[in-house]
């Protein structure tokens, strides 16, 4: 194939850099951005991130000002996303005490609120991106049973059906008003969501009567640390490629173990036979994606760049290399050489916190008292 893509970037999804040297507001996002060569940003809406979601829902001047800040220096915001808060619309008992951090300090552990809240800051998003000139806006459509996914315990009769129910109704007035702005949610397909692959995201369509305003961002890194063969994946996109809305530019690798598999036995990303790469150092072929997204469907799409590494690359080094790889794979050129980590002491999901310990969130999640609380690792 090598007719002219429909494809356009390199852009950068700023979330994992958000805060780092140089990336602590948009227009050091902007000339960071474009000094590395990115054509444009895909900025963040929830709390906290780039871009005022509140302000930007309610004033087009703000907007306006936000753009020509990011454009002065070179890379606009083509894109936004609002994951954090799109997590909160649905969080079923098991998950409520590692997401409760993402929710307002003063709602508590009232979840009725928090998923009011949620949706509320996901019609400002939509808001806010039609304020931006954009018709779509990536999320994370929220989880309740995905820790029942490995069928045992059997699950309940109907709770599958009732999920999915629950999950719909929750979107549903958020999608009335996507409608009237004229934004559609392209949800991230992300294990731990309840809309993990295809399958799932087929059957919310069907829990929302066929809306047209779900659609899909598309990021085969989830699908590649599963162990999904190439084949498969340019197969959904082929079966989806009228829900494909977004495009995440994310590498990914399965080398399997004798000792681990696809589930990761509890070890840190940096030890699972499934982890992200950076852009280009994976196994996902991608200039075979970017020729079927780009010249066989004529996608139109953004390749933003989704930096995270689990072997050892930092976003500086990351963010730098991606660049030349999509170029190579927009221009079907040969593809730079692979690298070695440099030393940065960066790890990609340090952006989302961490630290030490909580011995009471801990206590909460395992059920059992404070003082039974032991983090002590055994000998070898």
């Amino acid at each position: 194939m090598s007719q002219t893509t429909t494809l356009r970037g390199p852009s950068l999804f700023i979330a994992q850099g958000w805060g780092k040297k140089g990336w602590s507001n948009l227009k050091e996002c902007a000339q960071s951005a474009a000094a590395l060569g990115y054509k444009g940003l895909q900025a963040t809406l929830w709390t906290g991130g780039a871009i005022d979601t509140k302000l930007a829902a309610e004033s087009k001047t703000y907007c306006d000002e936000q753009q020509g800040i990011a454009t002065g220096e070179g890379c606009p915001i083509v894109e936004l996303a609002n994951h954090v808060e799109g997590q909160l619309m649905r969080c079923g008992t098991a998950y409520r005490p590692q997401f409760r951090a993402f929710a307002p300090e003063e709602m508590g552990d009232d979840w009725n609120a928090i998923s009011q809240w949620a949706a509320y800051r996901m019609k400002l998003s939509a808001s806010a991106a039609r304020n931006f000139g954009f018709d779509r806006l990536a999320a994370f459509p929220g989880t309740s049973i995905f820790h029942t996914m490995y069928e045992w315990p059997q699950r309940p009769k109907g709770l599958v059906t009732a999920a999915f129910n629950a999950l719909a109704a929750a979107w549903r007035p958020v999608f009335e008003h996507g409608d009237e702005v004229g934004v559609a949610y392209a949800f991230e397909l992300h294990p731990m969501e309840d809309l993990m692959d295809g399958s799932t995201f087929n059957r919310f369509k069907r829990h929302t009567g066929n809306r047209k305003s779900a659609k899909i961002l598309l990021d085969l890194s989830h699908r590649k640390v599963a162990a999904c063969p190439q084949d498969a994946m340019e197969q959904f996109i082929r079966n989806h490629a009228e829900d494909i809305a977004m495009f995440h530019v994310k590498d990914g690798e399965f080398i399997a173990t004798a000792e681990s598999d696809a589930y990761g036995s509890f070890l840190p990303w940096s030890e699972r036979p499934g982890c992200f790469r950076s852009t280009g150092d994976g196994q996902i072929d991608y200039q075979r994606i970017f020729d079927l997204l780009g010249r066989e469907l004529k996608l139109g799409l953004w390749a933003t760049v989704e930096w995270e590494d689990c072997r050892g690359k930092g976003w500086t080094q990351g963010t730098r290399e991606a660049v030349h790889f999509v170029n190579a794979w927009l221009n079907q050129t040969p593809p730079p050489a692979k690298t070695m980590p440099e030393a940065s002491g960066e790890t990609f999901d340090d952006f989302v916190g961490g630290g030490e310990a909580n011995p009471v969130l801990l206590a909460e999640i395992l059920g059992i008292s404070v003082d039974q609380v032991n983090t002590e690792e055994p000998a070898a």
